[in-house]
């Protein structure tokens, strides 16, 4: 049975770390954080996908490391900045481009389209969907009682990602006067309670 040395404790590393860090930031963005999302394979195969992408300075940045353990002599700088990059800069960076290239649904779209394959989209939910994306949105919002609460969703808003969360604040908060509607004075925007919500509707803001 192998066994756990100081000698593949770099390469050990290198196999399975980048793989959660890669997982754990393609979750962020997709505002999914659902622990039974994540498998051992999963996580392992991103790392390998990361350690293939590296193959050609893993074997220099182990051999070196190795070199100075045995000496007693640090391996110095330049390897240490080499297995930062291998282990955390490289698949967080991935993650990022996978993370938002599933925002923008962009490889599900080319499968779709060249296939002719129904992917299921990778957004946890509707509304992650919807909110996630870095846009300004004219939002109406239709409350239980069935009074409507108007107001802008940007830059600056936020609509909750927790499950069974779903309160939403509007960081500018319209009111309707003499039939028209205008910014409530000093207004900070509106929270809207969750329980409270009984439909959204969006609109792109119009451009002149």
């Amino acid at each position: 049975m192998p066994t756990l040395s100081i000698d593949s404790l770099p390469l050990l590393l290198a196999l399975l770390v980048p793989g959660f860090v890669w997982a754990q930031v393609h979750s962020i963005l997709q505002l999914d954080r659902r622990p039974d999302r994540e498998t051992w394979l999963g996580t392992f195969t991103l790392s390998a996908i990361n350690c293939g992408l590296w193959f050609w300075l893993i074997p220099t940045l182990w051999s070196s490391t190795m070199a100075g353990v045995r000496t007693g002599v640090g391996p110095g700088i330049s390897v240490a900045l080499g297995w930062f990059i291998v282990t955390f800069a490289s698949p967080a960076g991935l993650g990022v481009l996978s993370g938002y290239l599933a925002r923008r649904s962009w490889l599900r779209q080319q499968i779709v389209d060249r296939l002719g394959l129904n992917v299921p989209i990778g957004v946890g939910s509707a509304w992650d969907y919807v909110f996630g994306e870095a846009t300004v949105l004219w939002a109406v919002v239709t409350l239980v009682d069935g009074s409507v609460v108007e107001g802008v969703f940007g830059q600056r808003s936020l609509a909750s990602s927790r499950p069974g969360e779903r309160d939403l604040y509007l960081e500018a908060y319209y009111r309707t006067e003499e039939g028209r509607l205008v910014l409530a004075e000093n207004s900070a925007g509106i929270w809207v309670p969750a329980h409270q919500i009984k439909a959204i509707e969006l609109r792109r803001p119009i451009v002149d």
